[in-house]
C-alpha cells in the first residue's frame, strides 16, 4: 500500500504546483495531511489564473472554494477570492432552482405512481456532500423503468416540457427510440432558468443494451423521500457502479465525477464483493478498474485491495488534460477500449452497425413487411454518414487554412 501511494505521490509531483493544489482541494472531506500539503504550495509562487481555470474547466469551483475557505485564504490575492466567492454563489443560486425543478418531475411522475430515480445532480451532491451548493450540476437526470417511459413522455410533454433533442419523437415512435437508446432530453423553461431534464431508462453504453441492468437496479432500489416528495433511491453497489459507468462513458472530461468515486471510497459504506460480482456479469470490470485506478493516482483514495496500485490504460488522458472532444464516430467506439471480452466486443460492434434507429427509419419510411430491409440499408446509411462527415470536415479545414495564409 504504500508503495502504490509513494508511486501516486511521484506521479503528482511531476504535475505543476497548480494542478496539484487543485487535486488537494478538490475533496468533500479535507483531511489533514492535504491540509498541510496545499499550505505549503500555497507558500510557493503560483498562477491563480490557471488554478481558477483548472478548478471551472473540471467543473470543481465550490469544493476548491470551500477548501481555501477553511485555509483563511491563506496567500490567495483578494481578486482570486472573490473571484471564486462570485462563482460559488452563482452555481449556489443554479442549485437551488435545479433543486426546485428536481422536486416539480419528482411531483409530476410520482403523482401518477411513476417511479423515479434521481441521478447524480443536486440529489447525489444533497447525500454525497452534505450540501447540494459543493457540487456543479448542468442539467437533472432522472430513471425510469422501461415500461413507464411512453407514459413519462407523456406527462412531462403535457407540463409544457419541450423537447431537448434535435429531433421531436412522436408517441408512434416511442418503441423504436427504446430499442435502440437509453436516453432523451426535455427541456423546462422557466423565466429563472432554462433546465434540461434527461430520462433514462438504462444505463451504460447506448449500444451495449443491456436493459438486463436496469432490471437488476429496480429490483434492489430502496423507497426514498427526497425532496419532499417518494421516489426511489439505487443499492450503494449501482450507486457506486452507475457513477463509474457515467464516468467512463465520458471518458473522464471533468475531475467533479473522479471526486464523486473518491467521496465513495472515502465513506466506506460500498459492498466492493457486490459491485466487482456485477461488473464481471456485465463486461464493465475495465471501466470499474480505470476509474477507481484514477481515484487512486490523483487523491490517493482508499480502493479496494484487489485495484489497489494497477496502472492506468496508456489511452486515457489523466488531470489536467481533458480528453479531446470526440466525434460521434469516435465516441460510439469508446467502449470497444472498455469491454474486454472479445463476445461483448462483437456484439457491441454488431449492434452498432447493424440495428436500425429511429433516425434510420425517418430516413426512410418502409411498410412493416419490409422491416427486415433496415438491417441492410443502416451499414450504407452510415457509410453515407461518414463520407459525409469526413468530407465537410476536410472542407473546414480546408476554409480555414486558406483564411489564416
Amino acid at each position: 500500500m504504500q508503495e502504490t501511494r509513494n508511486r501516486s505521490a511521484a506521479w503528482r509531483s511531476r504535475l505543476a504546483p497548480e494542478d496539484q493544489l487543485c487535486l488537494l482541494l478538490a475533496r468533500g472531506t479535507f483531511p489533514k495531511d492535504a491540509q498541510t500539503q496545499a499550505l505549503d504550495l500555497l507558500d510557493t509562487p503560483l498562477r491563480w489564473d490557471i488554478v481558477l481555470d483548472r478548478a471551472r474547466t473540471h467543473a470543481i469551483v465550490p469544493l476548491v472554494h470551500r477548501n481555501l475557505e477553511r485555509l483563511e485564504f491563506y496567500r490567495v490575492p483578494t481578486p482570486t477570492r472573490e473571484r471564486f466567492a462570485g462563482l460559488t454563489r452563482v452555481n449556489a443560486f443554479r442549485n437551488v432552482l435545479l433543486r426546485e425543478d428536481l422536486r416539480h418531475a419528482l411531483q409530476l411522475l410520482g403523482a401518477a405512481a411513476l417511479p423515479v430515480i434521481p441521478l447524480k445532480g443536486v440529489a447525489l451532491a444533497a447525500s454525497l456532500y452534505g450540501d447540494s451548493a459543493l457540487r456543479v450540476s448542468s442539467d437533472l437526470d432522472i430513471l425510469v423503468p422501461h415500461d413507464a417511459v411512453a407514459r413519462a413522455f407523456d406527462l412531462l410533454l403535457a407540463d409544457g416540457y419541450e423537447a431537448a433533442e434535435a429531433y421531436t419523437v412522436g408517441r408512434s415512435e416511442i418503441d423504436w427510440l427504446l430499442a435502440s437508446n437509453m436516453e432523451y432530453g426535455f427541456v423546462r423553461r422557466r423565466p429563472e432558468l432554462v433546465t434540461i431534464l434527461e430520462l433514462h431508462w438504462d444505463i451504460a453504453w447506448r449500444w451495449q443494451r443491456e436493459g438486463r441492468a436496469a432490471e437488476q437496479i429496480w429490483k434492489g432500489a430502496q423507497p426514498r423521500v427526497i425532496l419532499g416528495s417518494r421516489a426511489w433511491a439505487m443499492s450503494p453497489e449501482w450507486e457506486a457502479l452507475y457513477l463509474m459507468i457515467h464516468a467512463a462513458r465520458h471518458r473522464w472530461q471533468e475531475l467533479k465525477w473522479v471526486v464523486d468515486i473518491h467521496e465513495l471510497c472515502v465513506r466506506g459504506a460500498v459492498p466492493w464483493d457486490a459491485v466487482f460480482e456485477i461488473a464481471a456479469a456485465f463486461g464493465w470490470d475495465e471501466a470499474v478498474r480505470v476509474s477507481l485506478s484514477l481515484c487512486e493516482t490523483l487523491f490517493d483514495s482508499p480502493v479496494p485491495e484487489r485495484c489497489a496500485g494497477t496502472p492506468l490504460p496508456t489511452w486515457v488522458r489523466v488531470f489536467p488534460s481533458i480528453q479531446p472532444a470526440g466525434d460521434i464516430w469516435a465516441d460510439a467506439l469508446v467502449p470497444l477500449q472498455m469491454l474486454r471480452r472479445p463476445d461483448l466486443r462483437l456484439r457491441y460492434l454488431a449492434r452498432v452497425l447493424l440495428l436500425p434507429t429511429l433516425a434510420d427509419r425517418r430516413a426512410l419510411r418502409l411498410p412493416d413487411a419490409l422491416f427486415a430491409l433496415y438491417y441492410a440499408l443502416r451499414p450504407l446509411r452510415l457509410c453515407g454518414r461518414f463520407t459525409w462527415d469526413r468530407a465537410g470536415g476536410g472542407l473546414r479545414r480546408l476554409a480555414t487554412f486558406r483564411e489564416q495564409r
